[in-house]
């Protein structure tokens, strides 16, 4: 299986290849990605990243908007990979006064196959940007005190991490991640 990872400027690309072990994986820049390249594949992973916000720049991630409306192939986001999707679905992102970063317990709000076996879970976040409210075809999984932490389309294969699974130290949001890729690739 093929997967492409959409690279919005994280220092972790490599981290998060390692989590796809099973997949040939291919990396190509949010700039430089095209609708082929995610029509060409069978897994897209949208990275994390910190120059610009999801919100109010359209014209810097419009090639990741039009594969999340229009790519009916999975697809993982990771932090603003999550809120690129988030934003595209029109959920409330709120810009924190302090960036929020470190361990984070998240409650499984809801119930899905990808989630059996975590409850309440810690994961590592780092971000400025939280997810106050999912709004359809957009479901709400897990939260943390600061926001939604872990969203999925209700009707395509699309699920989204506030947090960084491919951190060092977040085990448990690792595994949740790698039950979704597990999920996706059947």
């Amino acid at each position: 299986m093929n997967a492409l990872i959409i690279d919005n400027g994280s220092s972790r690309i490599g981290r998060i290849k390692t989590l796809l072990v099973n997949f040939n994986t291919e990396v190509v820049r949010y700039d430089h990605v095209s609708l082929m390249n995610a029509l060409n594949t069978d897994l897209i992973i949208l990275s994390g990243g910190h120059d610009f916000p999801a919100v109010g720049n359209d014209d810097i991630y419009h090639k990741e908007i039009e594969i999340i409306k229009k790519v009916n192939k999975p697809i993982v986001g990771i932090c603003l990979g999550f809120e690129l999707i988030a934003y595209v679905y029109e959920g409330k992102l709120e810009r924190l006064i302090e960036r929020r970063e470190g361990e984070a317990t998240i409650e499984i709000v809801a119930s899905d196959p990808v989630l059996i076996g975590l409850n309440n879970i810690t994961v590592y976040e780092s971000h400025r940007w939280v997810l106050t409210e999912a709004t359809s075809p957009i479901t709400s999984l897990a939260r943390s005190t600061s926001g939604i932490e872990i969203i999925k389309h209700n009707t395509k294969p699309i699920y989204g991490f506030q947090f960084h699974p491919e951190h060092p130290k977040d085990i448990n949001g690792r595994r949740a991640f790698l039950n979704v890729i597990s999920t996706l690739s059947r």
